[in-house]
């Protein structure tokens, strides 16, 4: 079951991978309603992305990298307090027993169960923006310019993905972060042959 379908709305209970070990119990997110309002939000957007000639899956699984990425350099980040409060709320609410260190002090193995629950809103904002028009006028727009801005801490694109998220302090991190799967999003609307071999854009 893809990632954008594992929330039930009724119950509020995200649904777990059968194919990996998981513990005990169903991840209840009542807590965070966000996350059942992304799930929501994501047919929408899909639907956009198709009329606007990008396949879904690949958007969304591009948008789960980016996002993965941050995850993996959220815990540097002094100013990053969305997802320590989700994380915290989801543990709080899980309802099984045992395991070392849980809930009072969640380990890696469960950062690895509720990443995918707890980044679900920012993964929907980052595909809306990877497939909006006006993304890729800001991208061009900043790499148009004499010193080019979107691989600094100038850009205007990655500060108006940062609000997106709202993460205003956000932008000059993304902006420096040549290595991540963001920057390669820049790249390929900069360079369209790179982008027609990544399947972003159906021919």
């Amino acid at each position: 079951m893809p990632s954008w379908q594992r929330v039930c709305l009724r119950h509020q209970r995200w649904l777990h991978d059968p194919d990996h070990h998981r513990p005990r119990g169903q991840l209840s997110v009542a807590a965070c309603p966000e996350i059942g309002r992304a799930q929501q939000r994501w047919p929408v957007l899909a639907r956009r992305a198709a009329a606007r000639g990008h396949d879904p899956q690949h958007v969304f699984a591009l948008a789960r990298a980016v996002v993965c990425w941050w995850w993996r350099q959220a815990p540097h980040w002094p100013d990053e307090q969305l997802w320590p409060a989700r994380t915290a709320a989801l543990t709080h609410a899980h309802n099984w027993r045992g395991g070392a260190g849980e809930p009072g002090g969640p380990g890696e193995g469960w950062r690895a169960l509720v990443r995918d629950a707890v980044v679900l809103p920012e993964l929907v904002t980052v595909a809306a923006a990877l497939t909006d028009p006006a993304c890729e006028t800001l991208v061009r727009a900043d790499h148009g310019r004499s010193r080019p801005a979107a691989l600094g801490s100038g850009g205007r694109f990655v500060h108006h993905l940062a609000h997106r998220l709202h993460r205003p302090w956000l932008g000059p991190l993304l902006g420096v972060d040549y290595t991540s799967p963001l920057q390669t999003w820049i790249a390929m609307v900069l360079d369209p042959c790179r982008r027609a071999a990544t399947g972003m854009r159906r021919e």
